[in-house]
């Protein structure tokens, strides 16, 4: 039997050696593409691709099983990760960044009131601002008032006040508050800066300070710095509108407006207050201020008293002459001295010490002088105090003593030369 398919037929005419010889000539011609078939070149690009399509594919496969084998593991990871986490965040990382916000911001004094109720309590309300990123609610907290410029800041101050609300821009509104007063030697030094200054600084702390935002609640300590504006010395107190009495009514015969500015943030109610009367340090009297209230900008008081008229006519000459470069610059300086503060009868003892050692210098304008006290004079007749028609009282004559003021030439040319000077700013 023959097998089955093609079959090679030798060529009758060629030898063995020459057949052979051609055959593996016209093998050796074919190509490798005549051993192959035609799709073996294609599918050599397309392995690589489908091997790294089955490998993800199977990788996919393993990650899967092996979560759905150790899925339970993976959770208990994940919550003793946030177990471990959210406490840290909540209780480290948001207190310390609240803390650094608020240590860092400027809380700026709008303005304050205060009420001296006594010598040891004073009521106050405030308002002041701050910006916050964030809303949140401030509990109730007690804060101190320190004098930054020792070494060892004492507490001047303390206050009680409620919570309030702090929104992104927030204004704060102490509607009420007590102060008490721990160092009242502190309080007096700090006031007595305050009297002189343009700004006088004092920090603010807070223990224990409690933050809410929404349920959660944080605790923490608060210092900041604030500085107001001080009084800058009262240096433009001014009186005005005198008014002689004559005869005294209820043993008061001088009747005053006092104005000064106020240039701090600060109101201030600091009850009845006397003060004695000083020309040249000559004492001359004494008169009371009602219920003094310092207002930010200009304040005007009220006084009375009882002036010693006899006193300036026995020292009007040394007066006159001592005065002289403040007449012929328009006025006359009047010096006040603090002797007592009382609040409800009760006296201030702190601000008795700290005014009672310093002398406040206040201008009373000629104009005033004259149109007040002099127009006075002339109505009266100086009926009731024992000068009527230029009569003596003591050893000094009234007439004398304007003749000894009108026959000083050197003062009245000073005088001159001041209203010289105005007309020509006419």
């Amino acid at each position: 039997m023959s097998e089955a398919g093609p079959s090679k037929t030798e060529n009758p005419f060629k030898s063995g050696s020459e057949s052979d010889q051609s055959e593996a000539q016209s093998d050796h011609s074919r190509s490798p593409s005549d051993h192959k078939p035609p799709s073996a070149a294609p599918a050599s690009k397309e392995e690589p691709e489908r091997e790294t399509k089955e490998g993800d594919g199977e990788k996919k496969k393993n990650k899967k099983g092996h979560f759905k084998k150790f899925w339970k593991w993976y959770t208990i990871g994940v919550v003793l990760g946030l177990a471990i986490i959210l406490p840290l965040f909540f209780k480290v990382f948001i207190p310390l960044i609240i803390a650094r916000f608020i240590n860092s911001r400027d809380i700026i004094v709008q303005h304050a009131s205060v009420f001296i109720r006594n010598s040891r309590e004073i009521d106050f309300a405030a308002n002041a601002s701050v910006l916050s990123p964030l809303g949140a609610r401030v509990g109730d907290l007690e804060f101190t008032l320190h004098d930054t410029t020792q070494d060892q800041p004492p507490t001047v101050l303390s206050a009680d006040i409620k919570g309030f609300p702090i929104d992104k821009s927030t204004k704060i509104d102490i509607r009420k508050g007590t102060l008490h007063i721990n160092d009242s030697d502190a309080l007096v030094n700090w006031a007595d800066r305050f009297i002189d200054s343009e700004t006088i600084p004092f920090d603010v702390r807070v223990k224990g300070l409690d933050v809410f935002l929404g349920s959660l609640s944080y605790s923490f300590n608060l210092a900041r710095p604030i500085s107001i504006n001080g009084l800058r010395g009262l240096a433009d107190i001014t009186v005005n509108e005198v008014k002689l009495l004559l005869p005294p009514v209820d043993n008061k015969n001088v009747q005053a407006n006092i104005s000064f500015s106020n240039p701090s943030s600060i109101s201030a109610q600091v009850g009845n207050v006397t003060v004695e009367l000083l020309v040249n340090d000559i004492s001359i009297g004494q008169a009371l201020a009602y219920n003094v209230s310092l207002v930010p900008g200009a304040t005007n008081v009220f006084i009375d008293g009882l002036v010693n008229i006899p006193t300036i006519i026995n020292n009007l000459g040394t007066i006159l002459r001592g005065q002289a470069s403040q007449l012929s610059a328009g006025h006359v300086t009047i010096q006040l001295k603090v002797t007592s503060f009382t609040m409800y009868g009760e006296k201030i003892d702190f601000l008795k010490t700290l005014l009672s050692k310093r002398v406040l210098n206040g201008k009373v304008p000629l104009v005033a002088l004259i149109n007040g006290a002099g127009t006075s004079i002339l109505k009266s007749g100086l009926v009731g105090i024992g000068m009527a028609n230029g009569t003596s009282m003591g050893d000094v004559n009234l007439l004398d003593a304007i003749g000894d003021v009108f026959s000083n030439a050197t003062l009245l040319d000073r005088i001159q030369g001041h209203w010289q000077k105005r007309r020509a700013r006419r």
